[in-house]
């Protein structure tokens, strides 16, 4: 009778067991995922910029759409001014707090180099000129869409909660999968 018991608690123990693991593999796979994603995003977002002294951004407006959608991530290369062309996109501070990314339609000369730049899908040019020292780069290649996970990545792990949730889980997952 004791080994007919130890036997069907045997059987139970396996079968939890097995239950708990056919109820959690999508669980440790969401999670070993999104461990993967976010060192994907660690990697482009600072490993590659700070590698070719680059500027990463997210694109927030329909300014430039189709070239880059809204939510892309851009990336921009450092160029001398002198040979940003008409027709580049070039990443540039507008304002103290603002930067933009638009295409030139015009390289001035007079007194010093400076451009004219406007957005693909706005009807006018920027109303203020660039000058050559606000130029942040040359935008070289975008991610359409991936700059929503960037952003939500980048605003939830700024606490305790976003950071085991984005960070801790993952590593957790990775280390347990």
């Amino acid at each position: 009778m004791a080994i007919l018991i130890y036997r069907l608690l045997d059987y139970f123990y396996l079968s939890l067991f097995l239950l708990l693991i056919f109820l959690f593999l999508p669980l440790i796979l969401l999670l070993v995922v999104v461990g993967v994603l976010l060192i994907l995003i660690f990697i482009f977002i600072i490993a590659v910029p700070a590698f070719f002294s680059a500027n990463v951004a997210i694109v927030l407006t329909g300014s430039m759409k189709p070239a880059l959608p809204v939510g892309s991530l851009t990336f921009s290369w450092r160029v001398p001014p002198e040979k940003i062309k008409v027709g580049d996109i070039i990443a540039f501070r507008y304002s103290s707090d603002v930067k933009v990314s638009h295409r030139v339609v015009e390289v001035l000369n007079d007194p010093q180099l400076a451009f004219r730049t406007k957005g693909d899908a706005n009807d006018e040019e920027d109303p203020i000129i660039t000058p050559a020292e606000n130029v942040l780069g040359r935008v070289v290649f975008n991610i359409p869409y991936a700059g929503y996970a960037t952003r939500l990545v980048m605003n939830y792990s700024n606490n305790w909660l976003g950071f085991v949730f984005f960070v801790g889980v993952p590593t957790l997952g990775l280390i347990g999968g």
